[in-house]
């Protein structure tokens, strides 16, 4: 059965090298040419690396791509906000780009609230879903992730059930030391 991993550990990368000797990036697979650099050819391969491989950078990456709806039911969770009025109209759109404002009035805003918002894999991991693929993630909300959690658990369980056990193999000690 499979576990989650959930974040990056460096160390179990080994650094890459090509036939002369010189580090290639993790990302890319281009030559490293700076100096300083151990790992990644620029700060757009190191962005890009931790995007594949940490959950936390792939839900915000899907939340905004998804615009904040749920893939099932296509809500959208909201929170209330009170309209701060020292504030002018234009303060209040560059605040609306940058905090995925969903309702505006002049008496308060509508936010997006993505702390509702929850990455989960289509395929679970202990099913052997692949924990960082794209294609095995999407963007639930409370009630819909709690429904697929409890399919997803009686499936898990159902496995388990018929999951043959490894054989255990058993020490033989010889008598002629």
């Amino acid at each position: 059965m499979n576990k989650r991993i959930g974040y990056i550990n460096l160390g179990s990368y080994e650094s890459r090298r090509d036939a002369e000797g010189g580090l290639l990036c993790l990302n890319c697979d281009k030559l490293i040419t700076a100096k300083r650099r151990r790992r990644y050819c620029c700060y757009d391969c190191s962005i890009e690396f931790v995007e594949k491989n940490s959950h936390q950078m792939l839900r915000s990456k899907l939340i905004k791509e998804s615009q904040g709806k749920c893939e099932h039911c296509g809500n959208v969770p909201t929170k209330r906000e009170n309209r701060y009025p020292h504030l002018t109209d234009n303060e209040w759109k560059e605040i609306k780009q940058f905090a995925y404002i969903i309702k505006f009035t002049n008496e308060y805003i509508l936010l997006l609230d993505d702390s509702q918002l929850i990455l989960d894999h289509k395929n679970p991991i202990a099913l052997g879903g692949a924990e960082f693929d794209r294609t095995n993630l999407q963007i639930l909300c409370v009630g819909c992730h709690k429904i697929k959690t409890r399919l997803d658990q009686a499936k898990i369980a159902m496995f388990r059930k018929t999951e043959v056990p490894p054989t255990q193999t058993k020490l033989v000690f010889s008598e002629n030391r």
